[in-house]
């Protein structure tokens, strides 16, 4: 993200970093499709982190009375 955030395109990231060895999970080379790709993803999870809350509904308990003790 760093280098998009400096004003690097997705070709321009990928030619990087093909260049300085780096490799994919999988062991490809990057391309620009794959940068875009990993961003997206990346910017989508930090909005799903960013929007979880939790709440907490209304909570009944039943008492069952025994017939025969």
């Amino acid at each position: 993200m760093k280098l998009y955030e400096d004003g690097f395109s997705d070709k321009e990231i990928s030619k990087y970093l093909n260049e300085k060895g780096i490799v994919s999970p999988r062991g490809l080379d990057y391309y620009p499709k794959l940068i875009w790709v990993t961003r997206k993803k990346l910017k989508d999870r930090e909005k799903r982190l960013k929007s979880y809350e939790i709440e907490i509904g209304k909570m009944s308990f039943y008492l069952k009375k025994q017939l025969n003790p």
